[in-house]
């Protein structure tokens, strides 16, 4: 292998590994990004399922609810 040759395969190497290096840097900062908004999202949608738990924690434990309820109970025993 003449010296054209060495010089040639060094800058490839090192172009290689250049590129290698920047696809990883940019892979992991996608996937960090990724992640956070997963976690943004989740955290939202955990927020919302909790306001809908304490509405319908506050309908359930309400007279009204009970008083529905034993309508309803009522109806289906005439009924049957």
């Amino acid at each position: 292998m003449g010296p054209f040759e060495m010089v040639v395969l060094i800058v490839l190497i090192i172009t290689i590994a250049g590129l290698t290096e920047r696809h990883m840097k940019t892979r992991s900062s996608r996937s960090n990004g990724q992640t956070g908004n997963t976690l943004r999202k989740q955290d939202q949608r955990l927020s919302d399922v909790e306001d809908r738990l304490k509405v319908l924690e506050s309908i359930v434990t309400s007279d009204g609810y009970d008083l529905k309820q034993k309508f309803r109970d009522l109806d289906r025993t005439t009924e049957e």
